[in-house]
C-alpha cells in the first residue's frame, strides 16, 4: 500500500574500486547509497503531523503503512536488510524528535534547562 506521501527513492550509485599490485584502479562493482530517511525533512514532518492528528488503531495503521512504504522503496533499490533496518530506526528517531519538538519546543523533554 502506498500512501502517496513519499517521493521516489533517491539513491546514488558509486563505483567501488580496488588498487591492484601494479597500482591501477579496477572497478569491481557499485554501491547503492540511499539518501538517509532521517534527513528527508518533508517526509519526517508529514509523518509526524499525521501521527499527531490520529489516535489509537488509526494512528498505528498509519505508522505501519508509512514504514512499509519506506521499506518497500528501500527493498526495491536492492538494499540489504541490515541497511533497511538501520534507515527505518533512524527515521523513527527523527519522527519522534519532530513530535517532541512540536509538543515541547526547543528544550529537551519540555524542561527549561534548569536542574
Amino acid at each position: 500500500m502506498t500512501l502517496g506521501l513519499f517521493p521516489d527513492l533517491n539513491v546514488m550509485t558509486f563505483p567501488m574500486t580496488r588498487v591492484t599490485r601494479r597500482r591501477r584502479k579496477q572497478t569491481v562493482g557499485q554501491v547503492v547509497m540511499p539518501f538517509p530517511l532521517a534527513r528527508r525533512t518533508v517526509t519526517v514532518l508529514r509523518i509526524a503531523e499525521g501521527l499527531e492528528s490520529r489516535e489509537g488503531k488509526i494512528r498505528d495503521d498509519f505508522w505501519y503503512a508509512a514504514v512499509q512504504a519506506l521499506r518497500d522503496q528501500l527493498a526495491a533499490a536492492n538494499l540489504s536488510e541490515e541497511v533497511i533496518l538501520r534507515e527505518i530506526r533512524s527515521f523513527r528517531s527523527a519522527v519522534q524528535f519532530a513530535i517532541d519538538f512540536h509538543r515541547f519546543g526547543d528544550t529537551p523533554n519540555g524542561r527549561d534547562g534548569a536542574a
